[in-house]
């Protein structure tokens, strides 16, 4: 198995695991936006462009890293900024109060 294959089964599965722990009410609300926007990005961006360029199809290989991939990556980025911004905020706060 090819190294980046590896590090993404140990990514994935690192999400699901945090996926599945339970969270207060408000993370749980980022992390499943985070979860929305992560699955669209790879079934909507990296599923067809390894397809594409499996198929030696660069056109659409082109095609969907430009025109897909970059807006879903700004909102996967955007939703798990908003995620990180909150568990920093909320671990300070549980922190101090410890």
């Amino acid at each position: 198995m090819p190294w980046g294959a590896r590090t993404s089964n140990w990514r994935s599965r690192a999400w699901r695991i945090y996926r599945d722990i339970e969270h207060a009410a408000e993370e749980q609300v980022l992390a499943d936006r985070v979860d929305a926007t992560r699955s669209a990005f790879i079934q909507r961006g990296i599923v067809p462009l390894g397809n594409a360029l499996k198929q030696g199809d660069r056109d659409s290989a082109d095609r969907i890293a430009t025109k897909t991939m970059s807006p879903l990556s700004l909102v996967l980025s955007n939703t798990s900024d908003a995620l990180d911004h909150w568990q920093s905020e909320h671990g300070k706060e549980s922190f101090a109060a410890a």
